[in-house]
């Protein structure tokens, strides 16, 4: 007489590995939705205005604008849409902050891209703060 479950070894060796690819699969399609970057369809028309602070320190080789100029001018070959021409302006000087537009606006994942780009892309004695990003309806 055959001890119990003696027949079913080949059975319960399929279902496991059918739960390991069935798991696999699984982590597989999680891994992709959650690090893949989406773009969505942006309104034509709209704008994205995007309010920055600027951190000169006084041994930086060029003006507060220059440098503001030349992180948006970087950071902007990173996204979707572009900086507008002459949209770069002081907003205010007390608080060093700068608006540009950018048309046309940005979807979440490039307003994520040009966030950490402003934030992270560093001139010598100079960084920028996003401290707004506003979307704009045409």
């Amino acid at each position: 007489m055959a001890p119990p479950g003696a027949g079913h070894g080949p059975l319960v060796s399929l279902a496991l590995a059918l739960l390991l690819v069935g798991a696999g699969a699984w982590a597989v399609h999680w891994a992709v939705d959650n690090t893949l970057t989406r773009h969505a369809e942006v309104e034509e028309g709209s704008t994205m205005v995007v309010t920055l602070r600027s951190h000169r320190q006084s041994a930086a080789e060029h003006d507060e604008a220059e440098l503001v100029e030349a992180v948006v001018a970087m950071c902007q070959l990173e996204v979707g849409g572009g900086a507008d021409p002459g949209s770069l302006v002081l907003v205010d000087d007390d608080r060093d902050l700068y608006q540009v537009v950018f048309t046309p606006s940005l979807d979440t994942a490039d307003q994520r891209q040009l966030r950490g780009c402003l934030e992270d892309l560093r001139i010598d004695h100079f960084r920028a703060t996003v401290e707004s990003m506003e979307h704009r309806a045409p």
